[in-house]
């Protein structure tokens, strides 16, 4: 149960990182509209809360009783 709770706390905080904006040197090179997504902002309150809810999964991981 531990290990599942870890992974699936590790999962959320890297698919709230992959949420995140980066920046962009040559606006003419994206083609996809994925980092349009995370630059507008809706896109990187997702992965706030991915990530803020994978925290709290982690945590939880350690706190629970097993025979990991």
């Amino acid at each position: 149960m531990k290990k599942v709770l870890r992974f699936l706390g590790f999962g959320l905080i890297l698919g709230g990182l992959s949420c995140m904006p980066f920046p962009v040197t040559n606006p003419e090179a994206t083609t996809s509209i994925f980092p349009w997504l995370a630059m507008s902002g809706e896109l990187v309150r997702i992965g706030v809360w991915a990530m803020a809810i994978g925290v709290l999964i982690l945590a939880l991981s350690f706190a629970v009783r097993g025979a990991d």
